[in-house]
């Protein structure tokens, strides 16, 4: 069989049947924003938080001021300061687009009008002006930007009738920030740019995949860089789907047929792949459903255990065996924290509350990814989370499809079922087991 290359478009004319060690080069479009409806929210503060400095003579204007992520691959400060500055008909946005936490008179400013419900930027590296990573501030979540009933539901679902967040979510994000008020025009949702997207192509026709940059660092070939498959054929990449999230060196399996990665050009404009006749990175215990979960549910997967599930065994950071065949409750639930992740201590209390309102019929497991030990330690004491935390390697992240903090498993020990989150939801949680 012959091959023929586009060589300046890097694009491989392949057999669409994609034969068993065939090489198909997967061409990506530009970067978006994940497949879900964010709750995401960055709000104004009155003062800095960070050691930002401005221009002297601004300080007499009325200035509001947020920190957004960048990324944790840097040496140096991974978040960026923005100075919001309101006008009458928008706001005028100052970005510390160098990250040297000194914002000038004279450098380029930035106008989001009222009018315009998304703006959009992009971070470059100052090594490279090709590693480019972007980020959306929005009024509203872009799921529901240009989509009516979306819409709708979603403001009668968030907000108040003033515009203001709802009480609801106003106590949420207070845990981020104390004083956040949730009034109108005091924040903004944020989304990244960090989603190309293809076509996989196999014998049954094509599937939609996406290369993910998830250190949001403009580099799509980093070791902790994802993939993303539309198993489920919904039309929607996302990371609440978590059964379709793989790692670079996994096998991505799409029905019967097998695939792995074989080069990613590092700016996430193209990928390759191959077809094989195996998996030889098949989960030894989780056996995945790939069907849509329902919404109220808000499980990011769901699937069966296997037998070696029933069989593990390890050692707790205080020394002790754990077996899993020693759980007799009827469920247990599986968490996965660490403690430089702020989510996962924000769910601390959920993880509290489900324990003492419901001990007889669920336990709680965990799994400590530390990396300062000492203070991990100090919140395991001073929150008296007094249930058994096991120090996680790269087995079990991998047997356990770990692939972002904090991940959560509700597992059905005499069903042998389980759902799998990201942060927890106790009332969510408390469905679950009443239901069954």
């Amino acid at each position: 069989m012959s091959f023929k290359y586009l060589i300046f478009s890097f694009v491989l004319i392949t057999s669409p049947l994609a034969l068993l060690g065939q090489v198909q080069t997967i061409k990506l479009g530009e970067p978006t924003t994940h497949d879900y409806v964010d709750k995401g929210i960055k709000s104004f503060t009155k003062k800095p938080t960070t050691s930002v400095s401005i221009p002297k003579e601004w300080e007499k204007n009325e200035l509001f001021y947020l920190v957004v992520f960048y990324t944790f691959k840097t040496s140096e400060d991974p978040k960026m300061d923005i100075v919001v500055e309101k006008k009458t008909d928008g706001e005028l946005l100052h970005i510390d687009l160098d990250n040297d936490e000194i914002i000038t008179k004279d450098q380029q400013s930035y106008f989001f009008p009222y009018t315009k419900k998304r703006f959009e930027f992009w971070i470059t590296d100052p090594t490279d002006p090709k590693q480019k990573t972007g980020r959306l501030l929005l009024r509203l979540p872009s799921e529901v930007i240009g989509e009516s009933i979306k819409k709708e539901k979603f403001i009668k679902s968030n907000f108040d009738s003033d515009g203001s967040l709802n009480s609801y979510w106003i106590n949420y994000w207070r845990r981020h920030n104390p004083a956040f008020d949730g009034s109108k025009g005091s924040f903004y949702f944020t989304e990244r740019l960090n989603l190309r997207r293809g076509k996989l192509t196999h014998p049954q026709g094509t599937t939609m995949i996406g290369l993910v940059d998830y250190s949001v660092n403009g580099l799509y070939n980093d070791d902790d860089d994802r993939v993303y498959l539309d198993l489920n054929n919904n039309g929607k990449l996302s990371y609440y789907e978590r059964s379709e999230i793989f790692g670079l060196e996994d096998t991505l399996t799409v029905g019967n047929n097998n695939f792995i990665v074989t080069d990613i050009e590092k700016y996430g404009n193209y990928m390759q792949v191959k077809r094989i006749d195996n998996n030889p990175t098949a989960h030894p215990f989780l056996t995945f459903s790939h069907k849509e979960i329902n919404n109220s549910i808000q499980a990011s997967a769901s699937g069966r255990l296997k037998s070696p599930f029933f069989k593990m065994k390890f050692n707790s950071i205080e020394g002790e065996l754990v077996n899993i065949s020693d759980y007799d409750t009827e469920f247990l639930l599986i968490n996965f924290w660490g403690e430089w992740c702020g989510p996962c201590i924000a769910e601390i209390s959920e993880l509290k509350k489900l324990r003492s309102g419901n001990g007889k019929k669920i336990k709680i497991l965990s799994f400590l990814k530390a990396a300062n030990y000492p203070k991990a330690e100090e919140i395991i004491e001073s929150e008296n989370l007094s249930w058994n935390h096991i120090e996680v390697s790269e087995n079990i992240e991998h047997d356990f499809r770990i692939l972002m903090y904090p991940t959560n498993y509700l597992i059905n020990l005499e069903e042998k079922t389980f759902y799998q989150f990201g942060k927890l939801d106790y009332e969510v949680i408390l469905k679950l087991i009443k239901e069954n």
